[in-house]
């Protein structure tokens, strides 16, 4: 349920809130290195206290962890994008209207 709550506030506030987004490039490489840190951080936490923050990690060597984890920052990417189309497409009056 708590998923389900985050993605039904993350929802509502794309409808109501009109969103100013950076230019294409500036915006996906910002949400590509916040993505990538995530990425770090939940190593850092297996390197130290030798736990993986999401078992299935546990199940992956190293070259399929790193083929899942570069999979997660592509899905990051189409996420990033599929919102601000959604934002520009619902608030298509105040922002430039964007087809997908």
């Amino acid at each position: 349920m708590k998923h389900t709550f985050v993605l039904i506030w993350a929802l509502s506030e794309l409808v109501i809130v009109n969103h100013s987004y950076p230019q294409s490039l500036v915006g996906g490489v910002m949400a590509f290195a916040v993505s990538g840190m995530y990425m770090v951080w939940i190593h850092i936490i297996y390197f130290v206290d030798r736990f993986w923050v999401y078992p299935i990690l546990d199940n992956f060597g190293l070259v399929p962890r790193l083929l899942f984890c570069g999979a997660i920052l592509g899905l990051y990417q189409v996420l990033y994008l599929i919102g601000r189309v959604i934002n520009c497409n619902v608030h298509a009056k105040k922002a430039k209207f964007y087809k997908i």
